[in-house]
C-alpha cells in the first residue's frame, strides 16, 4: 500500500480533517485524497472473469485473496478446489499466486466472492459449468438479509402493538 512507504521528513499532500483548539491538535488525512479502490474494482471485477491474485490470509471458512488495486476477495472453502477440502491449508498457502474467477461482487457491502475451483474448470474447458456457477452465485447474492428492526415492540407495562395486558 502507498502509505506504508512513508517516512519522517517526506513531503505529502493531506486533507485537514479536524482542528481542535482546546488540545491544540490537528487531524490530517492522506487516504481522503486517494481514489476509492472499489470504484475501479466495479469496472474490472465483472462476474465470470478470471483474474490473478495472491492468497493473503487463511481462515476456517476459506482464503482471502488480494487482487489488483488493494481489493480483497473471499474464496469460500467449497470453492478452493475441485476436490473436497477440509482445511484451506490443504489447498492453498499464504503468499501463493492464484487464478480465480469472480463469482459475485457487492459494492455496497464491499465484498467479492471468488473461486479457484471455477478457474481450474475454465482452464479445462468447462465454460458452461463455470457460467452456471457464476449465475447461481449472483442469484444468491441478490437476496441480502433484511435489516433488523430497531427497538423493541410490545412487552408488558406499555401495551405495545404486539402484546397487551388484560385490563
Amino acid at each position: 500500500m502507498l502509505f506504508r512507504s512513508l517516512k519522517v521528513g517526506d513531503l505529502v499532500k493531506v486533507k485537514v480533517l479536524k482542528i481542535d483548539p482546546e488540545t491544540k491538535k490537528i487531524s490530517l488525512g492522506l487516504r481522503q485524497l486517494t481514489d476509492n479502490p472499489w470504484d475501479a474494482a466495479a469496472a474490472k471485477l465483472v462476474p465470470g472473469t478470471t483474474v490473478s491474485g495472491t492468497v493473503s490470509k487463511l481462515t476456517d471458512f476459506g482464503a482471502f485473496v488480494s487482487l489488483e488495486g488493494g481489493i480483497e476477495g473471499l474464496v469460500h472453502l467449497s470453492e478452493l478446489s475441485t476436490k473436497r477440502v477440509r482445511r484451506p491449508q490443504d489447498a492453498v498457502k499464504a503468499g501463493e499466486a492464484v487464478e480465480v474467477v469472480v463469482l459475485s461482487i457487492d459494492n455496497d457491502l464491499k465484498r467479492v466472492a471468488l473461486s479457484i475451483k471455477a478457474a481450474k474448470m475454465a482452464a479445462e474447458g468447462q465454460a458452461e459449468e463455470v457460467a452456471a456457477q457464476v449465475a447461481e452465485a449472483n442469484e444468491v447474492a441478490k437476496y441480502k438479509p433484511k435489516p433488523r428492526p430497531q427497538g423493541l415492540r410490545g412487552g408488558i407495562g406499555g401495551g405495545g402493538p404486539l402484546f397487551s395486558l388484560p385490563g
